[in-house]
């Protein structure tokens, strides 16, 4: 359990000493934080009893622990929690993670530095990076100064820097047909590159103790993480290439806690915190291009590229009333938080340069589209109440239940209606709901079978509904007016000047919209866990949990006809005519648009739903000269969230559209982001004030989501990301109609 003040959540006995030890000792911890088959943007982390919000990725969906703001020196205690038993908790579409940093004085339960046990895995695993490092060097410092009998600083600082070698982006005999490319690019794509990570990460805390009534901290954070290629740069926008290029975050906190009387204690805790982050482009002089032919990917990919940032100030007051005996308490709070957002989509502006092969890529013949959108800057406001009950039913049956209340609201200048669309169809594209009314309830029963303990009982619900999607409120701000996207199949696309001819590619507008039915995404949760105690040094537990996560957001393009020009044989829409350039595949898109006047118009619809269930059965042994840690987690997760991770998801059949007799359903799928299988065994040896400490750790591989190669645009909306799931076929088949 983590706790300060009378905050505490609850959770099955893992214990984390830093954040290598997350990575590395615990299945239930992935790169998403633990969202369950969710992205790891849907994580809410709460660090010292006060949220904080990081600057989410403007379309990847990813996020990874080597940008963690604190420095694990200064943490002490960590945990991953799926199902939240708290009230007090805000709700979040996936997991939640619960942090708190060290403190000098022992304050509601949170022990003192000499709890701190100490032993970093100091290796790539901390970065969860599969491939060796060229070079990995890690070190910290942390330092207490008293001030007096009552109160003490904490320092805390730590630096890394990693080296990671990265592939050639294109072969010696594939660069051997690129003679008329300048020789310096060319070079950069057949040679080796390296990936160079660096961070810095410092903590100050204040902790001040007055008597047994009055506690108090002041806590402030800041890191600063930097990404340089030697080379072409990382391939992919998966694993380390979904971390930012640079990357800024910095958080403040401080809580105070009063005894009133006997029997009431009040609670404030506040914090401000900011993240920035630049994911620009890591090859900067050369746009990106794809080889059909070959597979090969050269230059960047738009999806790296963009920056966000976000600021939030959050405030929680808390009242806990512990009547009679002390078995009952009943706690009632609030909270406030006012947060600014400012998202670019792509710096520069990204676009798609496909090419049938080598010779097509020389010749300019080939399928390119770009998109232009300014950065827009909005804000959310969010209001809540909670209250919760908390007593001792029985002698070793203890039951908690609560719920709570949040009103989200938008706001910001305002979406500027686009006139032009309004006239052509009499939709008002700024007309959406700005308000949001969220509510949660949690409930857990803790039973101890025995009076001893050995044997305890966990059962936990919850429903609770996040924020809404702020990548779907960026879009619509920023795809309102000025927003336009350019497409052209054929000759003339220079590359990698990325010159299109502008008569025969006009720049048409791009607009995005949100239904009425536009909301957060609700989460219902059920877990259930049983732990036993063999002795003094034996613990094994075993933990079940299951998620449906509803009111995704998704896109679809509105620009395409209500009724397509033919269906594969897998029962897939075609819009317009397809045009076939060696091994690209792609709609002319001049018959595939309702209005022609506009390029894509995208819907934001909240259809999409996730379902997770997962199981992890674990052992610790502790003694005093050896520990040894295990555990399995097996997970499936299925969603109708297709492409997800890419970001622009929308890769469906239209819901007027029958399948076909015998086609495959592609109404439902494996998810993007599951795990089934993960497994750890740490030991750790202790010989005199020598530490050595040694991991297995096996995860499969998230899975592949089949869908049409790139090169293949069926649904006509001008993006290679997102189309439906592919089916090896006779590419002439898709020409037909």
């Amino acid at each position: 359990a983590i706790q300060f003040g009378g905050m505490e959540t609850e959770g099955l006995p893992y214990r984390f000493d830093d954040l290598a030890s997350i990575t590395a000792l615990s299945t239930t911890f992935d790169e998403s934080l633990g969202a369950q088959g969710l992205p790891g943007d849907f994580t809410l982390i709460v660090a010292d009893g006060v949220p904080f919000y990081r600057a989410p990725r403007p379309t990847g969906r990813e996020e990874l622990l080597p940008d963690a703001l604190f420095p694990r020196s200064a943490l002490s205690g960590v945990s991953a929690i799926h199902t939240v038993t708290d009230a007090e908790w805000s709700g979040a579409p996936g997991g939640y993670v619960g942090l708190s940093t060290r403190t000098s004085t022992p304050a509601g339960g949170v022990e003192a530095d000499a709890s701190y046990s100490g032993n970093p895995l100091w290796s790539s695993s901390e970065l969860d990076i599969d491939k060796p490092s060229l070079l990995s060097l890690q070190g910290g410092v942390r330092g207490t100064v008293p001030i007096d009998q009552a109160s003490r600083l904490i320092l805390s600082a730590e630096a890394l820097t990693q080296q990671t070698p990265l592939a050639p982006r294109a072969s010696e005999s594939l660069a051997s047909e690129l003679t008329s490319l300048d020789p310096a690019l060319v070079s950069s794509l057949t040679d080796p590159g390296v990936e160079r990570y660096e961070r810095y990460s410092g903590l100050i805390r204040y902790d001040l103790q007055q008597g047994t009534s009055n506690q108090f901290f002041l806590r402030g954070a800041s890191a600063f993480s930097r990404r340089r290629f030697d080379g072409a740069g990382a391939l992919s926008i998966a694993g380390p290439s979904a971390l930012a290029e640079e990357s800024i975050e910095f958080s403040t906190a401080m809580g105070l806690v009063s005894r009133y009387s006997r029997t009431t204690t009040m609670e404030f805790r506040a914090g401000f915190s900011g993240s920035y982050r630049d994911f620009g482009s890591s090859f900067t002089d050369v746009l990106p291009a794809y080889l059909v032919g070959a597979g090969a990917s050269l230059g960047d990919v738009p999806s790296s590229v963009g920056s966000s940032n976000r600021t939030d100030f959050v405030g929680i007051p808390v009242i806990r009333w512990t009547p009679g005996d002390g078995n009952t308490t009943l706690k009632f709070g609030a909270r406030i938080r006012a947060s600014s957002h400012a998202m670019s989509p792509a710096r520069p502006t990204p676009s798609d340069f496909l090419f049938s092969d080598a010779d097509a890529l020389q010749a300019g013949s080939g399928f390119a589209s770009t998109t232009s959108a300014p950065e827009p800057s909005f804000g959310t406001q969010e209001y809540g109440l909670f209250a919760q009950y908390e007593g001792l039913i029985r002698p070793g049956l203890r039951l908690r239940v609560g719920g709570r209340y949040d009103y989200e609201s938008i706001g910001g200048d305002g979406v500027t209606t686009n006139t032009d669309w309004r006239a052509t169809t009499g939709l008002d594209n700024a007309s959406f709901d700005d308000s949001h009314h969220q509510v949660g309830f949690r409930a857990s029963v803790t039973w101890d079978v025995d009076a001893a303990g050995r044997t305890r009982v966990f059962l936990t619900a919850s429903m609770d509904e996040g924020d809404v999607d702020l990548r779907a409120i960026s879009d619509l701000y920023a795809q309102a007016t000025t927003a336009t996207s350019t497409r052209y199949a054929g000759p003339d696309i220079g590359w990698p000047t990325g010159g299109i001819p502008p008569l025969a590619a006009p720049s048409l507008p791009s607009l995005t919209l949100v239904g009425p039915d536009t909301r957060a995404p609700r989460t219902n949760n059920l877990g259930v866990g049983v732990l036993h105690r063999f002795g003094s040094a034996l613990t094994a537990f075993l933990q079940g949990t299951s998620r449906r996560t509803d009111f995704l957001t998704r896109r679809r393009n509105l620009n395409v006809p209500l009724v397509p020009q033919a269906l594969d044989p897998y029962g897939r829409a075609i819009y317009g005519t397809l045009a076939q350039d060696g091994a690209v595949v792609s709609a002319t898109g001049d018959d595939a648009r309702r209005f022609p006047a506009f390029g894509e118009v995208w819907g934001l619809d909240p259809d999409g739903w996730s379902e997770y269930f997962g199981v992890t059965a674990g052992l610790e042994r502790r003694a005093e000269r050896l520990d040894i840690y295990g555990s399995y987690t097996y997970s499936e997760t299925t969603d109708n969230w297709m492409g997800a991770r890419g970001g622009h998801v929308g890769g469906e059949l239209g819901p007027a559209l029958p399948t076909p007799e015998g086609a495959d359903d592609w109404s439902k799928g494996t998810s993007d982001f599951d795990v089934p299988h993960r497994l750890v065994v740490g030991v750790t040896t202790r010989v005199n004030n020598v530490l050595v400490s040694g991991l297995y750790r096996f995860r499969s591989g998230t899975p592949f989501t089949p869908r049409y190669r790139m090169g293949v645009d069926a649904n006509g909306d001008g993006s290679h990301r997102n189309d439906v799931a592919f089916v090896p076929t006779d590419l002439s088949a898709l020409s037909e109609g």
